[in-house]
């Protein structure tokens, strides 16, 4: 007579991971905002001036943690944002996305060596006017820019319950004025970066 166990036990392993799935969410984890206040502290001790996030981003954040850093460095003011996407990763997206979503179009894209990996530097255009920034992600040991790479840190920490590291933090950098050149960018990377995300 043929036995009905394993399919039994499917049933209950099914059962099971639909149960986790739906309950995983709600598991806290350990934020990175002690990173954060580290990179604030940082920024004080070279003089960076700590900006308020505005009504506006805090509603967008809708629980992720932010700071917003701006450095004088070498004749141009430099704004850092780091965001910590823990208590909200549906926050941390492609920022090409989010730009051609609006109507920008990319229309430079350059690798940006730092000291713990690399970052890109984007510029898009839209009616006449430009934006240009750097982003990456930074894990407390490396620093990369892949999306994937940051989904697939951040679905092993949770799979993990933080086991695996630190929750990448978010970061991108802007300059004020006109387009900097690749000096300054670099310049940027090796003397001003380092001393703020250690």
């Amino acid at each position: 007579m043929p036995t009905r166990q394993p399919k039994r036990w499917f049933f209950f392993v099914l059962l099971a991971a639909i149960i986790l799935s739906l309950g995983w969410d709600y598991i806290p984890l350990a934020n990175s905002v002690d990173r954060l206040a580290q990179l604030r502290e940082s920024g004080a001790l070279i003089g960076a001036e700590n900006l308020p996030l505005s009504a506006e981003d805090l509603a967008a954040l809708k629980g992720a943690e932010a700071i917003k850093l701006c450095s004088h460095f070498e004749g141009r003011d430099w704004t850092l944002i780091a965001v910590d996407g823990t208590r909200n990763r549906k926050f941390i997206h492609d920022p090409q996305y989010c730009f051609q979503g609006t109507g920008w179009k990319c229309v430079e894209k350059q690798k940006l060596q730092l000291t713990k990996g690399k970052a890109e530097i984007l510029k898009f255009t839209r009616e006449g006017e430009t934006k240009l920034f750097a982003y990456w992600f930074d894990n407390g040991t490396r620093s990369f820019y892949s999306m994937p790479e940051f989904l697939f840190q951040a679905t092993l920490r949770r799979i993990t319950l933080g086991l695996s590291g630190h929750e990448p933090l978010f970061l991108t950098l802007y300059p004020s004025g006109k387009g900097p050149t690749i000096g300054e960018w670099k310049s940027v990377s090796q003397n001003l970066i380092p001393k703020i995300v250690k």
